[in-house]
């Protein structure tokens, strides 16, 4: 979310954009390597974030987890209804692993592997590194297709339908099918981007790895500033919202966001940017927060 001139891709959101709309992108990697995007790498790309969801599905079956579960962490009605999503956090995928290692559900290779690629997973969903390369797709295929070889495990239907789905749409290409996959990536990216955006403006108040929608709360109680921009027009809420919404996409619960839920991780992403924005421009010197701010930022 920086001002330029430059055309090419600031973040893999805007990457995924320019690809639908032209059929393919430049864009750099965080080492200054530019790579050349197209349908088809995108749409691997969701596929391994689709693998990602169906192991932990797998592994929440295994050690007892299943959505209703008693010691699922309820977001409230209030938000829920807001978000239209469920009203529940999906386990993350460290403490369903702690839980299989203490039932010892799984032999200790299977999940020392699923631990080493959860390192790589991690980074691709914290905004960290932009998507898995070719050895960690490869690894998260393997491991959804180990775990899915104990006949109890069953990941939900509407996920492994969707797997079929993106494999079909990879080997049609550039049929438009692919394009509704590809909308679903760009959101799910956008509201990666506004995590990554706020735990990135937490950095100097010597914060870190907070879960996303307290994240949200910890920079308001850090500087009066931000309380000013980001208590405005419900920001806080919609990335709330926003952060329910791609919590449910990662964890395969949610596969194709709704129009409202596309709207609210869009103008989460909006408002975050903006307000994150002016508060810059105020300790550079600039007026903000309290009347019209310009400063030709595309968000």
């Amino acid at each position: 979310m920086i001002n330029s001139n430059d055309s090419s891709p600031r973040n893999y959101a805007e990457a995924i954009q320019s690809v639908r709309e032209a059929g393919a992108a430049d864009f750099m990697m965080p080492g200054g390597t530019i790579v050349r995007l197209n349908k088809n790498k995108l749409l691997q790309n969701y596929e391994a974030i689709l693998f990602c969801a169906g192991i932990e599905q797998m592994l929440g079956e295994a050690v007892g987890f299943a959505p209703g579960h008693q010691q699922f962490k309820s977001v409230g009605s209030t938000l829920s209804r807001y978000a239209e999503a469920p009203g529940e956090w999906m386990p993350p995928l460290g403490l369903l692993l702690g839980k299989a290692r203490k039932a010892k559900a799984f032999k200790k290779p299977l999940l020392d592997e699923i631990e080493h690629f959860k390192l790589a997973r991690d980074k691709v969903l914290h905004g960290e590194t932009p998507s898995f390369g070719i050895r960690t797709r490869k690894r998260s295929r393997a491991i959804f297709q180990e775990l899915a070889t104990h006949s109890q495990l069953t990941p939900r239907i509407q996920l492994v339908e969707r797997l079929a789905q993106v494999d079909a749409a990879k080997k049609s290409l550039p049929d438009a099918t692919s394009d509704e996959m590809l909308s679903t990536l760009k959101l799910l990216y956008l509201s990666i981007e506004a995590e990554s955006d706020i735990r990135k403006a937490l950095e100097p108040h010597q914060v870190h790895n907070l879960p996303a929608v307290e994240s949200a709360f910890e920079l308001l109680r850090v500087e009066s500033a931000h309380r000013r921009c980001l208590k405005r027009e419900g920001v806080v809420q919609k990335f709330r919202a926003s952060a329910l919404i791609r919590n449910h996409i990662v964890h395969g619960t949610i596969i194709t966001p709704s129009p409202r839920q596309a709207q609210i991780i869009t103008e989460a992403y909006g408002s975050i940017g903006l307000a994150l924005a002016e508060i810059r421009f105020s300790k550079a010197g600039g007026k903000t927060c309290e009347g019209n701010f310009s400063n030709n930022l595309d968000i």
